[in-house]
Parts: structure tokens; C-alpha cells; sequence
């Protein structure tokens, strides 16, 4: 188990009592596995002083909430499962950077992660998003070549977490497994170079309603936690443009504005007004996850 600042990952419930939950104070998040037993003990939270407790349960008997880990075929699956630990992803955390070896893979289930080229002069230019339908270190398992590119936590969540040398043996004896793997890397490949296009292509207000969806899309969640001025650092564009570009959609009434979130309130809209490479890049990812409707699921979940 580690502690940090009220947050437990990877206990089991089962085995929490009164006298550990009374040695702390004020709100407490636990991240666990649990089995479906333990679910029935989680009435120990009830009544023991704890004035705000948000308990995100995350069973994964034979269901994730990443889409990308629940095409596996059960025993494989399982086979991960057991191997998985969970981990916070933390707002701007680096998770790792152009050059660096990979020791981990990542499998998101809440939250988004930003995967982008540095310039020289330190503009940070996004190639992809990256979220519950996908994984971060998917190359690196079918290869051991170091990352070519940063990946920073653009929206806080969190995410299952395997050795990098325990995927790639398992790889090398599970056919599913590789073919989930070699999928993904399709689908991201895919992905970077619409951005790629997009980028050069396309006028602002359609890129910041694709961005949008697309983020949408990997935390599964219509608010997001993030700030104009990210965006704008992460599309290449200044901070005024992207709050020009907002304040017109938020008058369109498409999307609320708050301090570190943004809100989106009409996903039709949005989808109108973005340019082609969202349907295209969410016609990739649902293909590869064998789902036959492409779009912003995240249009029924908040």
C-alpha cells in the first residue's frame, strides 16, 4: 500500500477497519481492486467520523473501465489483472519523456494524457490524446526502443499500471495480447498524423471543438479539467486566440467556462462546428475496439 496526502492505492477493502479509517481526516480517495466480496465490507465507512470520503471502486474481476483492456478475451485478461496495480495520474504529471526508456505501461481509466513533441525553444505541440480507450507504452512492448516523445498528464485521473518486460513476455505468448497491441499502435499512429493535418489545415475554432470531443472521448466525462491556457500551449497558439475562440462558443452556448474546467454543453454542436479529423480519428479507435457507433460516448456520462 502507498499513502499520500489521504490517497490509498491498490488495498484491498476487505482488509480496511475503523481504526485505520480514524487515523485520518478531512476528504480520503481509495483507488482498490476489490472482489465482489469485498464490496459487502465497505460498509465500514459508514459511521466512522470521516466527514467527506469519495470511494472510486474499481473492480476488475471481468470488466475495466479502460475499453482498450476489456476487448481481451477473459483469461487473458485476467492474466493482466493479476500483474496491475493502480496509480494516480496527478495534473501535468511528466510520466515520461522524449528518450527516456520505458519501464511501464499505462492503461488510463479516468483522465487524459497528452502526448507531445518539445521544440527547442519549449513549445509543447500535442501529436495525440490518450485516455480509457487506449494505453501509453504500447510500442515499447512490441519493441524496446526509448520514447520518442513526452507524455504529460493533461487532465487528472488515473490508471493500471504493468511492468513493461512482464507485457512484452506475455505478448510474445498470448496472441491477443499482441494483437491488442499491435491495434492500439495502428489506431494512435492514425491519430498523430490527422492531428498532424489538422494542424496545418484547419482554422482554430474547428481544432479546439475536435480537441475537445477527442478529449471527451478518452475520460469518458463531458466536464474537463482543464484551463484554456493549457490548450492553447498544447495546439500551438496563444492564450488570447483560444479565449476569443471560447468566449464565441460559450455564447453559442456549446460549452460553459469555469476556473479549471470546461464544461461541454452541446455535443452536436461541437461536432457541427469541428473539422473532419474527429470523426475520422473516432472511427479509428471504435473500429479498433470492435464497437460499431463512432462518436463522443461521453455525450450520456458527466
Amino acid at each position: 500500500m502507498r499513502s499520500d496526502a489521504g490517497l490509498l492505492i491498490g488495498m484491498d477493502c476487505s482488509r480496511l477497519d475503523e481504526s485505520l479509517l480514524e487515523e485520518r481526516c478531512g476528504a480520503m480517495l481509495v483507488v482498490a481492486p476489490i472482489s465482489t466480496r469485498a464490496v459487502a465490507d465497505l460498509r465500514i465507512f459508514q459511521g466512522v467520523g470521516i466527514e467527506a470520503v469519495e470511494l472510486i471502486v474499481l473492480s476488475i474481476g471481468t470488466h475495466s473501465e479502460n475499453r482498450l483492456l476489456s476487448t481481451l478475451p477473459p483469461a487473458d485478461f485476467e492474466l493482466l489483472r493479476r500483474h496491475m496495480r493502480a496509480t494516480p495520474l496527478a495534473s501535468q504529471a511528466i510520466i515520461w519523456d522524449s528518450g527516456d526508456s520505458i519501464t511501464k505501461a499505462y492503461f488510463p481509466h479516468r483522465g487524459a494524457v497528452s502526448l507531445v513533441m518539445v521544440l527547442s525553444g519549449g513549445q509543447m505541440i500535442e501529436t495525440a490524446i490518450v485516455g480509457r480507450e487506449g494505453m501509453l507504452g504500447g510500442f515499447a512492448a512490441l519493441s524496446s526502443h526509448p520514447a520518442s516523445y513526452r507524455a504529460i498528464v493533461q487532465i487528472e485521473g488515473a490508471a493500471w499500471v504493468i511492468d513493461m518486460e512482464l507485457l512484452r513476455e506475455l505478448a510474445q505468448t498470448h496472441e491477443s495480447l499482441k494483437a491488442m497491441l499491435f491495434g492500439h499502435e495502428r489506431a494512435l499512429m492514425a491519430q498523430t498524423q490527422q492531428v498532424a493535418a489538422c494542424n496545418a489545415s484547419h482554422a482554430l475554432e474547428a481544432r479546439l471543438c475536435r480537441w475537445l470531443l477527442r478529449a471527451c472521448d478518452a475520460c469518458g466525462a463531458t466536464t474537463l479539467s482543464t484551463t484554456q491556457e493549457a490548450i492553447a500551449e498544447i495546439l500551438g497558439v496563444r492564450r488570447t486566440s483560444i479565449s476569443l475562440v471560447a468566449h464565441t462558443m460559450q455564447a453559442a452556448g456549446m460549452i460553459r467556462t469555469r476556473r479549471g474546467q470546461i464544461e461541454i454543453l452541446n455535443v452536436a454542436g461541437l461536432r457541427d462546428h469541428a473539422c473532419e479529423c474527429y470523426d475520422k480519428t473516432a472511427t479509428n479507435y471504435e473500429r479498433m475496439l470492435g464497437t460499431a457507433t463512432a462518436g463522443t460516448e461521453a455525450a450520456l456520462v458527466d
